[in-house]
């Protein structure tokens, strides 16, 4: 089994936040690490929120994406990995809550896409 290394919330926003003054190492350290990328819920919730506010939708929206994409797993607190499929339901409620991000699955590939609300 490969070593893994737990992302946390500053890693996550510096990675998307092209103005963040860690933005260029962070980019680095996913470009040269061998390992697993491993996360959690609160990590998760934190930081799409952050990336929201501060950011944007949209990258809100790509950052959930990457999950499914396989950029990293989630680590439940409890002590056992949750797959993919366990936790895309936890993903759809919680990129629902936003209101205007969805994230869904076609002919092989994530998605992600913004529905303006009036």
């Amino acid at each position: 089994m490969k070593n893994s290394i737990i992302a946390d919330t500053g890693f996550w926003y510096a990675l998307i936040n092209e103005d963040d003054h860690f933005h260029q190492q962070a980019v680095r350290a996913l470009k040269n690490i061998e390992e697993n990328l491993i996360s959690t819920w609160p990590v998760i919730t934190e930081a799409s929120y952050l990336i929201q506010s501060r950011v944007g939708q949209q990258e809100a929206c790509e950052f959930l994406a990457s999950y499914h994409e396989g950029l990293f797993e989630i680590y439940d607190i409890a002590g056992t990995y949750s797959a993919h499929g366990q936790t895309d339901e936890k993903i759809r409620r919680f990129t629902n809550g936003f209101g205007r991000c969805l994230v869904g699955h076609f002919g092989g590939r994530t998605r992600s896409w913004l529905h303006s609300i009036h």
